[in-house]
């Protein structure tokens, strides 16, 4: 059961809008708070359906509170910025690790995981930042990293996990002979260069964010080029066949940060525990 504020509304929910009227857009919400973009709308729709009254509009390509809304937010930015200081305060007694991750290996390799890492490391808690953008560790306050790169990021210590490969997907019991549209991520149509060859349908439907693409794979609205970490137990489930083997992208995933975080027990066990992990 999901916590609950007053009237039956769930927390996360009012989390949610919180962060979509302070960011503009459910998308940049979803990857605030490692959610996928439908997760995000069905909250909305819960939410509004809660106070029967109309929170958010459109408004070009993103979303603004209406009235109500405005007020709304801002009286729970105040009280979730409490809440925030109080257990900022509590867990100041307990070891924490930061570890930033984009939010698809985030949902769908680490979380599934994480209950293996808490037998060993019970007294430790994992606070777990999900984002696309290159950050500054150090200059952020952060922990650790699992990164896809080259692995030769300046400052930081990377220890390889595992390899990237990628290749294209469709739905299971999909035609395989038939051609299916291109899902491509938006700015990312370059992954597509491998299998230029491939014969595909002539549209092409572009998605903002990687669990959007998988979702519509899984969905049958067409093949991806998906990362077979990512949707490993999908493809263990025989929900997903690949169109084409699978390639090595020359990139990896890695263990990163900066050479003091090692001086931690608690971050030298989550680094161990990685790897572990990674090698299945």
């Amino acid at each position: 059961m999901p916590p609950r504020a007053s009237l039956g509304i769930p927390l996360p929910a009012l989390r949610t809008f919180e962060a979509i009227v302070r960011l503009g857009s459910l998308t940049a919400a979803a990857e605030e708070l490692g959610l996928t973009v439908s997760a995000v709308s069905h909250q909305m729709r819960g939410l509004e359906a809660a106070f029967d009254h109309p929170l958010l509009r459109r408004d070009g390509r993103g979303v603004v509170a209406t009235d109500i809304g405005r007020t709304l937010a801002s009286d729970l930015g105040r009280a979730f910025g409490e809440i925030d200081l109080a257990i900022g305060r509590t867990r100041a007694a307990r070891p924490t690790v930061t570890v930033s991750v984009q939010a698809s290996f985030a949902a769908r390799w680490l979380i599934p995981r994480l209950h293996r890492f808490d037998m060993i490391a019970p007294g430790v808690d994992l606070r777990i930042l999900t984002t696309s953008r290159l950050i500054n560790l150090a200059r952020e306050g952060i922990d650790c990293a699992i990164r896809l790169g080259p692995g030769n990021w300046p400052g930081l210590v990377a220890t390889p996990l595992m390899p990237h490969l990628e290749g294209p997907v469709l739905r299971a019991g999909a035609n395989a002979s038939a051609p299916h549209r291109r899902v491509v991520l938006a700015g990312r149509e370059d992954e597509w260069t491998p299998w230029q060859d491939l014969a595909t349908a002539p549209t092409v439907r572009t998605l903002p964010t990687r669990e959007l693409v998988i979702d519509a794979v899984l969905a049958g609205a067409g093949v991806g080029i998906l990362d077979t970490t990512i949707v490993a137990a999908e493809l263990e489930r025989a929900e997903l066949q690949f169109l084409a083997p699978p390639r090595a992208s020359g990139w990896s995933y890695y263990f990163v940060a900066p050479a003091y975080s090692f001086g931690r027990k608690e971050v030298k066990a989550f680094a161990q525990w990685m790897l572990e992990e990674a090698r299945g």
